[in-house]
């Protein structure tokens, strides 16, 4: 909405002519665009920056005394699976691990793949140690579980890593 105020010879407002316009297709797209840059081309899980992004602001406003986790999901062996399979193959691995761990974890927690074959996943407020504990078992089981019908019987696995806010 714009409009402009006509006003008589001694300043008083007479009338406001104005115009309206629809702007709301062009904020979808803007946000599309947003998103699409913020996410990882292949798996849609956010990108490096935006998973940054994120955690810098969440660490930023949360409360002292509310405790979150950082992981570090790296696949093992990757290379050799695009060596060996290759890349068409990979990238199907690829996004069943990024769906594999996005699954695990609540819809407002930050997930994202950071590099090749390594992933990020920070837990909001959680109550303890014991649940980061918890998830990072269930990702390396998740892992030894996920199976490709191009990969004959080979499976994958992961290390994990955690840290605590506070410690």
């Amino acid at each position: 909405l714009r409009a402009t105020a006509q006003q008589d010879q001694y300043g008083n407002t007479i009338k406001l002519v104005g115009v309206i316009i629809d702007i709301d297709q062009e904020k979808r797209i803007s946000q599309a665009l947003l998103d699409e840059a913020a996410r990882d081309p292949l798996t849609k899980l956010y990108n490096r920056k935006a998973s940054r992004n994120q955690i810098d602001a969440y660490l930023a406003e949360r409360k002292p005394n509310e405790q979150a986790a950082l992981l570090v999901i790296d696949l093992d062996n990757f290379k050799d699976v695009n060596d060996r399979y290759g890349h068409m193959v990979g990238d199907r691995v690829m996004c069943c691990a990024a769906y594999t761990i996005k699954k695990l974890f609540r819809a407002g927690d930050i997930v994202g793949r950071v590099g090749g074959d390594e992933f990020l996943v920070l837990m909001k407020d959680i109550s303890d140690r014991a649940i980061a504990e918890l998830r990072c078992s269930q990702i390396v089981k998740a892992f030894a579980d996920i199976e490709c019908e191009q990969m004959e019987g080979h499976t994958l696995s992961c290390s994990v890593g955690a840290s605590l806010a506070p410690y």
